[in-house]
């Protein structure tokens, strides 16, 4: 009769446990979609590279930095490196923009523009 009663209590375990594993809401995800994120490159890129001529240096950065920082999520989504936070402007950081959009690209991250 003991082992009746340890049965029903293993059972009774393993039903609540299933039970809030289904009730339980999944986990939000770690990235924004990657077709938002390539909206956004796309977006950004064409205001980045479309600046007009005698723009405010604040607008200029701006619009880099927020362009740097979709390329940048764009590479943490599918897992690619990217030094895009870490160099400061100037030659090398175009030089990096260039080659993550590139990354991007063949990644099919399709990004208006990207050499």
């Amino acid at each position: 009769m003991g082992w009746l009663l340890v049965a029903g209590a293993v059972v009774l375990v393993v039903l609540t446990t299933v039970r809030s594993l289904l009730q339980r809401p999944p986990p939000p995800p770690e990235h924004r979609p990657i077709e938002l994120i390539a909206t956004d490159a796309r977006r950004l890129g064409h205001r980045f590279r479309s600046l007009p001529r005698g723009v405010s240096f604040a607008k200029f950065e701006a619009i880099r930095r927020a362009y740097d920082d979709v390329l940048a999520e764009g590479c943490a989504a599918l897992d690619l490196p990217e030094l895009l936070g870490v160099l400061p402007a100037g030659d090398e950081l175009d030089a990096e923009r260039v080659r993550v959009e590139q990354l991007l690209c063949r990644w099919g991250l399709e990004i208006d523009d990207a050499a």
